[in-house]
């Protein structure tokens, strides 16, 4: 038989849909995930995946339940999904968790209707007084349970024991189904009763009352008997849990409110609590901890929502009310939420209550798929030794001063002064000890522990006299404060450079003096144990307040108040320091709060990074000289954060702490999802901590994820934090409220990231580049050759993967291609069948690390391109929205970044482009470098033409923003006055405004009222372009150069014709713009004459409607063949060739069309044109669908001999074009775990993405060890 190309399974990112803690031990939990078919054991302390199992076919995991038994030890899983269903046993489970051996596939049951909840019972005891004459018998054990089902049934299981030895006898039997009546139910759980054999139903519906049930096993008498309404549901019921020991029962509605329900022994409920807490609706609501005693008490209740958000509440019980009454009896109170995952939904959540007052461990997963777990694991993160401790305390200053103790201890400031409101103004952490200025000039220090041990400074009474109107406390270094005052020349502020400073080494810091022209330097120097004032002041334009201040490379730098960020060097007259180049990003006149060099970056290049209070951070490249210097912006990215107050560098932990504490090793894994075995913790982090709201966050910029979140009330008060460097889980908080001290400390990050997570909506774009990125040196819009730059040192390639989705957001990937076979992934000859959707089982080929994030769009993207060789990245979206960013990599060895930042928005500097109401989306569009034979440049210039909702289509030239070496600089004049003025010097240094791209109209035109859905160049220029990154360039003999080049586009659209367009000559005082749409674009004077338009050169129909998915590969010069999906279901194939016949008759003809029918069970959303030999007329074709499937077809152009004999069965494999010359061949049919699917796209040699709600990489396999077509930019 023919050898042909073989799809295989590499990697997935699958919404995780179920989740079951299973403890092991008293300090070991594991946590199964349920992400699509597969069952994922992690650890939740060290966060490594130990083992997958793919437990069903084709059917995504929606619940997991785990029996421990207490006779013998043993644990089963219960599974279910849809209507599959299947048991674990514990010697598959054991299996999977060692790795030892691969557990064989548990075999796969089906229920007559959808499943809702499952439920094992307990192993009855064993008879303590067995019949010593009764005959030994060899029956198997068997395990019973129960499932709940959509139609409000429950229907009983039965597992006989052996299943793990005989895979085929391991099927679930089925009792009879049990109903007191059949809604159709839009949640359901269930929860043990004490009685044996007992379980508790509870269920929710539309447009009627929770329902609770307590049935017994199937063919006893009182089966579904107990059935109880409770009367408070007010909105449709999506989630619920239950507690069968505390007879309560949680809901959650479509209004995001909460309602807890209580029974009584009278089979009377009603509504106990109602709050709202949640933006949209809720999916989940579990039980966490319960003090309860005499019918009070208060019970702990977890929420999760649409919202991506676990809110935690407190519900307090009060006595049983009369009856009659219409008091209620309970109160729920709202005590926190964490928005831990990105887009929309918490999809599966579990919560383990392991008794007060250890608390609860609790995990989400969510549409994203990220994993993310929240609590201690009890008492083995506090016995560590050397960590920081877990603490949260609050006092008042009456309640420190008893605690100092002394004569003075009853000098309570009056409660009627309000300025004696904060009695603390000023905090310092100096190592374990925290000191704190009060407004009347005391000092006090605090050792941090169980409990605190406060003690008062004492100090003279003049310096308490000094620091009594005013005081500013700094610690640069361990045991270290320096300290500012009124006295004299009030000290305003005093920023430490650098951060703080190791033990026995230097430190210095800058001192603000209000009414000085200058600051001050104050530098330590450990080995004569002298502080000393630099003799060179730094000079400071007219109103500027320094806000942070760092040396870089030697090279002072400092930000201002109101967002500027001055570049200063030394005034060769006076040594002092001048202002030499400033630069201002920030919007509006928000602080810089931190300056922070990047570290391990090399000798000869300066990059640091900023935050400000505009929630910002960036990262700019510096390049200097004596006499100007040029900052560089290369990096712009908006954390979760409202405002940001500071930032820092992580370092490797101590050999002492790898070694002796867990702590270092759990926040490494945690950091390195299971779906990146890349260890991220090999580099620095960059750590960020601000406010978002009322709570001050701490984040890892470098994994996105949250550190720490504490509620503190807002950004408006005094604190300071402080945080290991090699381990910032571990950090301390101090801040005043409401006229209190708090103090926050914890040994471990609040919540750790199990598996890094992606888009939360559905993926609709997918580009790929493989590239030498540019680095922050080359200066912006300047590519970075594959031989490298100075010297000749080689750049390193990667292999980059961009996506957005319908969340509004961009994510950069890198991709690693792991070495190693796959194992279990074998495949037969005829793989079109379902049985042979089998995926590897532990060792995926590929993995992928995200590296930005990229935010700025307010709609949904609809199309990314990468462009300029990977240097830069266009998107499109609704709202008329198009971006170009700029994409570069800082050169350092310690961290490992990607600079991301938007160079250009269409329609910033060409308002006239766009509608009046803004209101157009941007379909599609393509993008390729351009190059007028009559115009020079110094800058890139691309061809970006866009298909936008209202029928038209539009080609833009986009000039690139020029390098901006020089851009914000001095001039050697003014440099040389600024050294005998410093008010010429503060001229010098007023920020420029930073370059940008500019859009040039280049051609218009208009379709039919049909919207356009694919955009693909054919010519531009000289070049014709063709698929997967082909093109072919005219000779000077083919052609005549012109001053106007040749531009011919492709398109599709929604009534299933495809058009070629070609850009017409100018024409003197033409105004094409205008009349092209019909006055939906005004052009200005400028765009009109500088503008032409396009004219349909050939419409041709392929599809009975919408063409979803469209490709194109050049077969033989200046002939395409075209592959398009529609959403008729079908494939199809178009022979598109350039006639050049005669000079005037030159034109586009189809030469052939074919069209395979029903290639798909739904649309067809995704093409890609991945493997064959196109000039020998053999192509092979990728598609993908919303039916889950993936398809790997050839096409094949057939010679005269076979088409007579081949007849009858190219009419089975075309369809409807039966006496067409391509012959199309199904190679393969396989599962897919992406629903939605927006986009298929071949990302490397050998690679194909699928992108939608989750995202997947195929390998291809082509005969002969080829691996298809390249794709990359």
């Amino acid at each position: 038989s023919r050898v042909v190309t073989r799809l295989e399974h590499s990697y997935a990112l699958s919404p995780v849909t179920a989740l079951a803690f299973y403890e092991v031990g008293p300090d070991r939990v594991l946590l199964l995930a349920g992400e699509d078919t597969w069952l994922k054991v992690y650890d939740s302390q060290t966060c490594r995946l130990l083992g997958q199992l793919n437990v069903f076919h084709s059917q995504p995991v929606h619940g997991i339940y785990v029996s421990q038994s207490k006779r013998n030890g043993e644990t089963k899983l219960l599974i279910w999904g849809g209507r599959s269903v299947t048991l674990l046993p514990d010697s598959s489970l054991q299996a999977l968790i060692t790795g030892q051996i691969a557990p064989p596939r548990p075999v796969e049951s089906y229920a007559s209707d959808w499943i809702y909840d499952g439920i094992l019972f307990p192993d009855p005891d064993p008879d303590p007084d067995p019949d010593p004459d009764a005959a030994e018998t060899s029956t198997p054990a068997t395990t019973t349970g129960a499932l709940v089902t959509a139609h409000n049934e429950i229907l009983p299981l039965t597992w006989a024991a052996g299943a793990d030895r005989d895979r085929r006898a391991g099927r679930l039997a089925f009792g009879l189904l049990t109903s007191p009546s059949r809604p159709i139910l839009y949640s359901a759980s269930l929860a043990l009763l004490p009685e044996p054999g007992a379980i508790l139903v509870a269920a929710g519906t539309t447009a009627r009352p929770d329902g609770a049930a307590a049935v017994t096993p199937a063919g006893e008498e009182e089966a579904g008997a107990g059935t109880v309404l409770l009367d408070g549901a007010r909105e449709t019921g999506f989630g619920g849990g239950g507690d069968g020991g505390d007879g309560g029962d949680g809901g959650g509605g479509q209004g995001g409110n909460s309602e807890v329900g209580r029974e009584s022994a009278g089979d009377s409920a009603r509504c106990v609590a109602v709050a709202m807490g949640h933006v949209s609706r809720i999916w989940h609501v579990k039980f966490g901890r319960a003090l309860l005693g005499g019918g009070s008490g208060t019970i702990e209740i977890y929420s999760f929502g649409e919202d991506c958000s676990r809110q935690k509440w407190e519900l307090d019980l009060g006595p049983w009310r009369e009856p009659g009454s219409e008091r209620k009896v309970g109160t729920l109170r709202h005590c926190g939420a964490s928005t831990c995952h990105d887009g929309k939904n918490i999809w599966s959540a579990a919560v383990l209550n392991r008794g007060a007052p250890i608390e609860p461990l609790t995990a989400t997963g969510g549409a994203d798929g990220k994993i993310v777990v929240s609590g201690r694991l009890g008492a083995a993160a506090s016995s560590r030794v050397g960590t920081y401790e877990d603490l949260d305390i609050s006092l008042t200053f009456d309640e420190i001063l008893g605690q100092v103790g002394g004569p003075d201890s009853t000098a309570v400031l009056p409660t009627n002064n309000k300025a004696a409101k904060h009695a603390f103004q000023r905090y310092a952490f100096l190592s374990d000890t925290v000191l704190a200025a009060t407004a009347q000039g005391r000092l006090f220090l605090a050792t941090m522990g169980h409990p605190l041990v406060w003690e008062e400074v004492r100090a003279p009474d003049s310096t308490v006299a000094d620091l009594r109107p005013y005081n500013v406390v700094k610690s640069p270094a361990k045991d270290t404060a320096v300290i500012g005052s009124a006295s004299g020349r009030k000290v305003s502020d005093i920023i430490l450079l650098g951060g703080r400073a190791g033990d026995g080494q230097p430190w210095s810091v800058l001192v603000n003096i209000l009414g000085l022209d200058h600051a001050l330097l104050l530098r330590f120097d450990p080995s004569t144990n002298a502080a000393t004032i630099d003799g060179r002041k730094v000079r400071l334009p007219e109103h500027y307040i320094v806000t942070a201040a760092a040396f870089c490379n030697d090279t002072l730098i400092l930000g201002s108040r109101t967002g500027s960020l001055t570049v200063y060097a030394t005034d060769t007259e006076t040594n002092d320091f001048i202002p030499l180049a400033s630069r201002k990003d920030c919007k509006t006149k928000d602080a810089i709060t931190c300056i922070l060099p990047i570290p391990g970056t090399p000798a000869s290049q300066t990059s640091f990074s900023t935050t400000c209070r505009d929630g910002k951070y960036r990262i700019y490249n510096l390049v200097a000289s004596p006499h100007n210097a040029s900052l560089n912006l290369q990096h712009e990215i908006v954390p979760p954060l409202n405002t940001l107050e500071g930032a820092f560098f992580t370092t490797s932990a101590p050999t002492a702490s790898r070694q002796k504490s867990p702590l270092s090793s759990s926040s490494s894994s945690s950091s390195s999802s299971s779906s990146n075995h890349h260890n991220t913790n090999e580099k620095s982090q960059l750590i960020l901590h601000g406010f978002h709201g009322p709570n001050f966050i701490t984040y890892n910029a470098s994994t996105r994820s949250i550190i720490s979140s504490i509620p503190c009330g807002g950004a408006h008060r005094p604190f300071t934090t402080i945080a290991c460097p090699h381990d910032p889980g571990q950090m301390r908080f101090v801040f005043s409220k409401a006229g209190e001290l708090r103090i926050v400390s914890q040994s471990a990050e609040g919540e750790r990231v199990l598996r890094a997570g992606g888009h939360g909506r559905e993926i609709k774009s997918v580009s790929a580049v493989s590239f030498s990125l540019p680095s922050a040196s080359a200066g912006a819009g300047n590519q970075v050759s594959e031989e490298g730059q100075e010297g000749g040192e080689p750049e390193p390639r990667e292999e980059l993967i961009a996506t957005a989705a319908e969340d509004t957001t961009i994510r950069i990937w890198r991709h690693h291609r792991l070495a190693g076979p796959n194992e279990h992934g074998e495949h037969n000859e005829h793989n079109d069948d379902d049985k042979d959707d089998v995926y590897p089982a532990q060792n995926p080929s590929s993995q992928l690390t995200c590296l930005a994030v990229l935010q700025g769009h307010s709609a949904g993207i609809q199309a990314l391109r990468f462009a300029n060789g990977g240097s830069h990245l266009v998107s499109s979206a609704g709202s008329e929205e198009l971006f170009v960013w700029r994409v570069s990599r800082i050169r350092s060895s310690a961290f490992d970044a990607l600079a991301v930042v938007r160079e250009a928005a269409w329609g910033d500097d060409d308002a006239h482009g766009r509608s009046p109401d803004k209101d157009l989306r941007i379909v599609d569009f393509d993008v390729a470098s351009y190059s007028p034979s009559n115009e020079p440049t110094t800058s890139p210039l691309l061809l970006i033409t866009m298909a936008l909702s209202d029928s038209s289509v539009r080609s833009y030239v986009y000039r690139c923003c020029p390098p901006e070496d020089g851009s914000a600089k001095a001039t050697d004049d003014e440099s040389s006055a600024a050294s005998a003025s410093a008010a010429t010097a503060a001229a010098a240094a007023a920020a420029a405004s930073p370059p940008r791209g500019r859009f040039s109209l280049l051609a218009t035109g208009r379709y039919t009222g049909a919207c356009p859905t694919q955009v693909r160049h054919l010519r531009v220029g000289k070049t014709w372009v063709g698929g997967a990154g082909e093109a072919e360039t005219e000779t000077e003999t083919e052609t005549v150069a012109e001053p106007e080049p040749e531009l011919h586009v492709l398109t599709a659209f929604t009534d299933g014709h495809v058009a070629v367009w070609k850009k017409e000559k100018k024409k003197k005082n033409q105004n094409p713009t205008a009349a092209s749409s019909g006055g939906a674009v005004s052009s200005s004077s400028s765009s009109s004459s500088s503008s032409s338009e396009f004219c349909l050169a050939l419409v041709v129909r392929l599809h009975q409607s919408s063409i979803k998915s469209l490709d194109l590969s050049s077969r033989r010069r200046r002939c395409w063949l075209v592959a398009t999906g529609g959403d008729d279901n079908a494939l199809g194939l178009t022979e598109l060739a350039w006639d050049a016949a005669g000079a005037a008759e030159a034109g586009y003809v189809v030469r052939a069309r074919y069209r395979v029918r029903d290639a798909h069970a739904a649309a067809v959303t995704g093409l890609a044109l991945v493997g064959g030999n196109p000039e020998h007329g053999v192509v092979e074709i990728a598609t993908v669908s919303n039916d889950q499937r993936v398809k790997l077809w050839r096409a094949e152009r057939r010679r005269e001999k076979e088409e007579e004999e081949e007849e009858e069965e190219e009419e089975k494999e075309v369809g409807d074009d039966p006496a067409g010359g391509m012959r199309v061949a199904l190679l393969q049919n396989r599962y897919s775990s992406v629903a939605d699917a927006g986009d298929l796209e071949l990302v490397a040699p050998g690679k194909l993405m699928v992108g939608g709600v989750g995202m997947e990489l195929w390998d291809i396999s082509c005969p002969g060890g080829a691996t298809g077509m390249n794709r990359c930019v």
